[in-house]
């Protein structure tokens, strides 16, 4: 029996074939003949994690990893989403899977126009863009956000998403401070008060209530186009890391991503979610431990650094496992059998920082080294949020 592609039955053979296009084209047309989609020209982001192809700039074909489960509820949500349009996302075309030496789950959608927010300045012929534009992108995404936490589970309990709640948060509760001592970013002398941090927002959680999150939604997720001269929010896409949590698991890649670590943006995209959260005093300290609790948390901090040049407090601790340094950076934050540590910026997997100076602190840091990781650490929270309490000097 032929097949169409080799075989790729280890996490390194996927993590150098997956966007391969001439690898996956002859799966693409077996896809599209099977499903009556005709396209001329094909081409791959410039990166993913799953295998995603772009026909025409009309439609998408993402066809899943095997190493982890997204396709069911992904495509479950999307579904529900597109029937109740209160969150404008792709249309799906078709849906299934493809068998070549075992089964790939795939979905076809529509191609979304619009562009992501950093791409707005050249699109808008504008060295910047305005601040008045960026305060009603944060006010749309804060409303359609509120729109998707409101979204009824019930149609969507029971669908494999790859890790539950509880396994993701009581993972992230044991690796996040051994992952911030093994690259560096922070000494052991300041792990107890992170785990305290991360022990009381999980207590906390108890009591929120359960809602569907995105996970990802960062500036290259959030589409705009411009309709009668205002820029508009047409889309939210890529829901491969969307599952049930808690509101707070939003928040960190929307700050450090769609807003740019500007607090004004922020308040606008809190306060049009829930008016009261720009002054809620616990803000602050709920959104620092759950970065560390996030699955892209350690990458957050660590690109902090990078992105802003600042040295790494313990420079010459060791960083990742070996096997991961021979794959790209978006790809090796991600491993098999968990959904780990992944993309936090979308597709380029880099963060968008922009210098602030601080307006709150932490009460992590006991040495001048430490004083950066804690610096990070506030950086990656609400160094905006009233009553985050706390020196970091």
């Amino acid at each position: 029996m032929s097949y169409l592609l080799p075989p790729i039955d280890t996490w390194e053979l996927w993590a150098g074939s997956f966007n391969d296009v001439r690898l996956w084209r002859p799966v693409v047309d077996a896809i599209c003949a099977r499903k009556g989609i005709r396209y001329h020209r094909i081409e791959a982001p410039e990166s993913n994690t799953n295998a995603v192809f772009i026909l025409d700039r009309r439609v998408v074909i993402k066809i899943y990893s095997p190493f982890w489960a997204e396709y069911g509820f992904e495509r479950a949500l999307m579904e529900l989403l597109a029937c109740t349009g209160d969150v404008p996302v792709p249309a799906i075309r078709a849906a299934g899977v493809f068998r070549d030496r075992r089964d790939w789950s795939f979905l076809a959608m529509d191609f979304c126009a619009g562009c992501p927010l950093d791409e707005l300045p050249s699109i808008a012929r504008r060295p910047a863009v305005p601040d008045r534009v960026l305060l009603e992108i944060a006010g749309q995404t804060g409303c359609l956000l509120q729109r998707l936490h409101a979204v009824d589970l019930e149609p969507l309990a029971g669908i494999d998403n790859g890790e539950r709640w509880e396994a993701l948060v009581n993972r992230r509760r044991r690796e996040a401070v051994p992952e911030l001592i093994d690259r560096g970013l922070i000494a052991p002398a300041i792990a107890p008060a992170l785990e305290e941090l991360m022990n009381e927002a999980l207590a906390a959680s108890q009591a929120a209530p359960r809602v569907v999150v995105h996970g990802d939604l960062n500036a290259e997720h959030v589409l705009l186009e411009e309709r009668n001269g205002r820029w508009t929010v047409s889309a939210l896409i890529d829901f491969g890391d969307a599952g049930v949590g808690v509101p707070d698991y939003e928040w960190m890649p929307l700050w450090l991503g769609l807003c740019n670590r500007d607090a004004t943006v922020m308040r606008a995209l809190l306060g049009a979610y829930d008016p009261s959260l720009p002054a809620d005093p616990r803000l602050g300290q709920r959104i620092a431990a759950w970065t560390l609790l996030h699955d892209f948390g350690t990458d957050a901090i660590a690109e902090l650094f990078d992105d802003t040049n600042e040295p790494r407090p313990h420079p010459h601790a060791p960083f990742v496992r070996q096997s991961h340094r021979a794959m790209p950076r978006h790809v090796a934050r991600r491993t098999p059998g968990a959904r780990v540590a992944g993309n936090l910026a979308g597709s380029s997997g880099r963060w968008r920082t922009r210098n602030m100076n601080a307006k709150g602190g932490t009460t992590i840091a006991t040495s001048r080294r430490d004083n950066r990781a804690a610096m990070a650490l506030r950086q990656a929270a609400f160094e905006m949020v009233p009553g985050y309490a706390g020196n970091a000097t």
